[in-house]
């Protein structure tokens, strides 16, 4: 949904990947696509894939998806106009707004797809609940 907070944290996790808080990290709407390099050296791509709504998928193809995701991370607002050039393995976070006894917030839920990303699923969810 408009405004549930995508753009925030994918900032803040390129901000992470990268190794650099003070990293300006433009939303790419209207570039489709901001290229960065991890703090580890993997090449890190940031899409935002709004304004293809509607858009065939041979098209989207033209935007580098398979590319980026051959060769490294790939974080992208908006995934479910990706269309059949969705990866068969992905992590996926979904974001919702939350009201909170008066104070608004938001809600994460992650879901994986592939048996690599539901270990990493998995170690999320034990590292989470021993933090409560």
């Amino acid at each position: 949904a408009v405004g549930a907070g995508k753009s925030v944290f994918c900032r803040a996790l390129v901000q992470t990947l990268v190794g650099d808080p003070e990293l300006v990290v433009p939303s790419p709407t209207y570039t489709f696509v901001q290229d960065y390099t991890t703090a580890g050296g993997v090449p890190l791509s940031h899409y935002d894939l709004y304004r293809l709504e509607g858009l065939e998928d041979d098209k989207r193809r033209l935007i580098g998806l398979p590319e980026a995701f051959a060769k490294g991370v790939t974080v992208i607002e908006w995934p479910e106009y990706l269309g059949e050039a969705a990866p068969a393995s992905h992590l996926e976070v979904r974001l919702r707004h939350a009201n909170d006894g008066g104070r608004e917030g938001r809600n994460a839920m992650v879901f994986a797809s592939g048996s690599r990303w539901e270990a990493v699923v998995a170690s999320l969810k034990a590292l989470l609940s021993g933090a409560q």
